[in-house]
């Protein structure tokens, strides 16, 4: 597990000052060789691990759809391509389709051969703890002005925020609100002052949505170790007050949702999903291709209004800041259905096993994350990215007790 250990404690710390992309680009390539170096060290390992089976049926469905999805993207134009013509063979759809392909296969190898046992579950989950604690303290360092280095390493000229090594204080603020009900899963008290840490860096950072994620964590974990507590006809009441919360954040959230810059980015995504397929009925189906959402959005069209044209002025827009809506537009229907069907049956599935604090802890994880993916864009960065295969995994195992 010395692979997962350095994924989990190093990618939040990768960085390449000086270059035009210091943070993102290289935290993927550590990110990408540190996976298949797990996939490798297990599968040609001399005493194989004893596989536990996968029980979701719908990521073997969705798994064929990213891989001939994305062959039919890149080779396609590929193989109809003219001598001397333009070299564009959609490289952009084929690589990020490696990289999905690679997080399916590394969920699969955690849960299955690394992750079978509440030892080595309980690890991971005190790594994950720790590195987070680590990242928030260097946050409150960078606050105070006491550290710079990661600072001085980006390529602007003015500092936005604090961030630890992360590059932007949007994903660091995102990797904490994913790890905060953790935390509470240990009745040592340094895992409490990890938390008011953690909680204090949120608080720095100003990322709202990462701070209103946390907080749902902590909801739905409360409300977890509540519902087996208390008497059926109690559990009705208790799930009405959490919906008439959610009704009430929603209403309060709904006016600065329309004054944030998110707000237009989502509705440009919509439109250009609903323009691009008028003619061409093909493409509502199967969407446009993983990756290129940057490139529809960065070239304006007819019906794109100022507000927009200004966004795009600014540049940096790689991602819709909202992975679902994102993986619409990119994968179509049948992409997104079959990708929604995989979820669903995961959290179903982790819902009618939480049977320990273990289990409940990475549940409430899981909400955080699912908030942060209709609200950010945790799957394109490589730290939160990782951290949501340590979810997924840990929903998906067979296993919950000691």
């Amino acid at each position: 597990m010395w692979i997962a250990r350095l994924l989990i404690f190093g990618l939040p710390w990768v960085a390449w000052p000086g270059k035009e992309d210091p943070f993102l680009g290289p935290k993927q390539a550590v990110f990408l060789v540190g996976c298949w170096s797990l996939l490798l060290t297990t599968w040609f390992s001399e005493h194989p691990t004893a596989l536990a089976p996968w029980r979701n049926p719908w990521t073997r469905r969705f798994a064929l759809w990213v891989l001939l999805f994305g062959a039919w993207r890149f080779w396609g134009p590929f193989l109809d391509r003219v001598p001397n013509g333009d070299f564009a063979y959609n490289m952009y759809i084929w690589e990020a389709t490696l990289y999905v392909l690679t997080a399916l296969l590394t969920v699969h190898c955690l849960t299955t051969c690394w992750l079978t046992s509440f030892a080595r579950a309980t690890q991971i989950t005190q790594w994950v703890c720790q590195s987070s604690a680590v990242s928030a303290v260097y946050v409150i360092a960078q606050r105070c002005g006491i550290e710079q280095f990661y600072v001085m390493a980006q390529p602007w000229n003015e500092t936005v925020g604090w961030f630890a090594g992360f590059g932007n204080a949007g994903m660091m603020a995102s990797f904490l609100a994913m790890t905060v009900p953790l935390f509470l899963l240990f009745s040592k008290r340094r895992y409490l002052f990890f938390l008011a840490i953690a909680l204090l860096a949120l608080w720095i950072s100003g990322a709202r949505f990462a701070q209103a994620a946390a907080g749902v964590s902590l909801v739905v974990y409360g409300s977890l170790r509540l519902s087996d507590r208390i008497r059926p006809g109690f559990r009705w009441i208790l799930c009405g007050g959490l919906i008439l919360m959610a009704c009430i954040g929603m209403r309060l959230a709904w006016h600065p949702l329309h004054q944030d810059e998110r707000w237009p980015i989502w509705q440009e995504t919509t439109r250009l999903w609903k323009q691009e397929n008028a003619d061409r009925m093909r493409f509502s189906w199967t969407g446009r291709g993983l990756e290129t959402f940057p490139f529809f959005f960065m070239q304006p069209t007819k019906g794109t209004t100022p507000e927009i044209q200004a966004i795009v002025q600014k540049g940096g827009w790689r991602t819709a800041h909202n992975d679902a809506l994102q993986a619409l537009f990119e994968w179509g229907l049948i992409g997104a259905g079959l990708l929604l069907m995989m979820v669903w049956t995961t959290v179903r599935s982790a819902w009618q096993r939480r049977t320990t604090m273990l289990g409940i802890g990475w549940l409430s994880a899981a909400s955080s994350l699912l908030m942060l993916s209709v609200t950010y864009f945790p799957w394109h960065t490589a730290p939160t990215a990782f951290l949501g295969m340590m979810i997924w995994a840990m929903n998906e195992r067979q296993e919950l007790s000691a």
